[in-house]
């Protein structure tokens, strides 16, 4: 009996030691399959948005005075990095200090939230700078992960941090081609934010909190920091309103929305306003309904109403890709003069230079990204603070903060001495606003249409023969019902290329698909008849 336990204590011990071994292996090779699949596939999306790039910044020149800038895609000098912000910050520092040598380091990147700001800032003791530029705020609800908070959003994302997770979905996605749904047109639906949430919220509160910490980072280190009020499209840009899955019981929407408009341009916008206060009432508060109640209240001249109701669209709008009020004035609220943490309010120049302050296309060439003379504003505002400030010595005096932007712009602009260069970063910049509004979620292709016409100016001033643009212009000739125009450039496209126009090619031409679909064609017949 005794011998019997004594064998059964020893399996037991032996059992435990072979179970541990085989745990040992299986994490041993879990872990090295993990490790192979990050090597394969890229990082989570958060990280992807907010992780900290890398850039070569070289050690700083003695005697020279260095400015970093943070944000994103304005930052980064969008729609044309050589013709944004920073560049025109330095051109006009060197202008107005000859003798001291100045750069400006940009580190905007984008599609980057505060939260790569603060981490940026905070290596930036690396790169002895004089003085830190900050604007950012579109970015904010970019990245939508964590957004769903039950169980199932929790595991999913949880499971979505394991890489071999995304290798296999990558996978699965690559070998199952997704079918159109007859239904939609586009293959794509935007999906409205829950502004309800607490993580919807949380994101305002990680803003403010994030800039706070670049403001403290900035006084510990005895570097001034100019904060700058992203400026937004008020006036010329709706909200997210096509292909919206909605969620709510409107069956009516578009027609609503239709019927609205046509008062409007009948002129009768006192029965337009009637006909909004009645969806309104049917069926709740909306943000394009809010903005056609700011165009109605504009065209009968009550302008600070329609000043509100356009900020008020913004704040509702599905899926915000602008900077909140809310958010403005929590950078306003940063300003500490007397330790060096100055405000350069950007929004607020933006609206002085614009009719009744609905700042429009004049100044923002689509949602939030400034055309070159919105970039000439935002560096002029800049410049006027730093001389405020006597930041670089630079005292009052300043000739170029009296400007215009768009003379700020040309005395830029006349530093690039080849006309046909200009004339490419002028095409180069209607290029990159036109593929800009066709994207999710905007779909706005009536105007992409019209940098598109922009573009193809720009390039016969260059005598460029560019299939792409003719390709471009087709899709969206046709994604504007002008389908047999659009075939016609689809043909010249065609018979420039030489080749068929790829269906893939989004890179070239977007929605080609989708576009002879509509119009009943096929690439093969374009082929033939080119």
């Amino acid at each position: 009996m005794a011998n019997d336990v004594e064998k059964r204590r020893f399996s037991w011990k032996r059992a435990l030691r072979d179970s541990g071994i085989i745990i040992a292996i299986t994490v041993a090779l879990a872990g090295g399959v993990e490790l192979a699949a990050r090597m394969a596939v890229a990082p989570p999306e958060e990280d992807i948005h907010d992780r900290v790039e890398k850039f070569d910044v070289a050690p700083k020149e003695p005697g020279t005075f260095r400015i970093l800038t943070y944000g994103g895609s304005t930052t980064a000098g969008y729609p044309r990095p050589e013709l944004g912000f920073a560049m025109q910050l330095e051109s006009a520092l060197r202008r107005s200090r000859p003798e001291t040598p100045v750069e400006v380091i940009n580190l905007g990147y984008s599609g980057k939230s505060s939260v790569y700001v603060r981490a940026m800032v905070g290596r930036a003791g690396e790169h002895d700078p004089d003085l830190l530029v900050v604007l950012s705020g579109h970015n904010e609800y970019l990245n939508r992960t964590g957004e769903d908070q039950s169980f199932t959003g929790k595991l999913a994302r949880a499971a979505g941090r394991l890489a071999i997770v995304r290798f296999a979905t990558e996978k699965l996605r690559a070998n199952a081609p997704e079918p159109l749904s007859p239904d939609y047109f586009l293959p794509e639906q935007v999906v409205p934010y829950d502004r309800s949430s607490p993580w919807y919220a949380g994101r305002i509160a990680n803003h403010r909190a994030n800039l706070k910490a670049v403001a403290d980072w900035a006084r510990s280190h005895d570097v001034p920091v100019i904060f700058c009020t992203p400026p937004a499209n008020l006036a010329e840009w709706p909200p997210i309103y096509r292909r919206i899955d909605r969620h709510v019981s409107n069956p009516n929407y578009y027609e609503d929305l239709a019927r609205v408009n046509a008062l409007r341009a009948e002129g009768r916008n006192e029965d337009a306003l009637t006909a909004i206060d009645k969806v309104i009432a049917d069926y709740g508060e909306d943000a394009m309904f809010a903005y056609l109640r700011a165009y109605a209240c504009r065209d009968l001249g009550r302008l600070d109403e329609a000043y509100k109701l356009y900020w008020r669209a913004i704040e509702l709008d599905p899926f915000p890709q602008r900077v909140l009020p809310v958010m403005n004035e929590h950078i306003r609220a940063l300003r500490d003069e007397a330790n060096g943490v100055y405000i350069a309010d950007v929004a607020a120049a933006f609206e002085a230079e614009s009719e009744n302050r609905f700042t429009g296309l004049r100044l923002i060439g689509d949602n939030v990204h400034p055309t070159l003379a919105g970039h000439a504003l935002v560096a002029r505002e800049i410049v006027r603070v730093m001389a405020e400030h006597n930041i670089l010595l630079m005292g009052p005096t300043v000739p170029e903060i009296t400007a215009s932007p768009e003379d700020w712009l040309q005395a830029f602009m006349d530093e690039i001495p080849s006309p046909s260069q200009k004339k490419w970063l002028n095409m180069k910049v209607a290029q990159f606003y036109s593929n800009y509004c066709q994207k999710y979620p905007f779909f706005y292709f009536e105007l992409a249409l019209k940098y598109q016409l922009e573009a193809l100016e720009r390039a016969k001033e260059l005598k460029q023969d560019n299939w792409g643009i003719y390709g471009e212009l087709g899709t969206l000739l046709i994604m504007n019902g002008r389908i047999e125009e659009g075939v016609e450039q689809l043909r010249h496209a065609t018979a420039l290329k030489g080749s068929p126009l790829d269906p893939d090619d989004h890179g070239s031409v977007n929605w080609i698909p989708e576009a002879l679909e509509w119009a009943g064609t096929t690439l093969e017949s374009l082929n033939a008849e080119s």
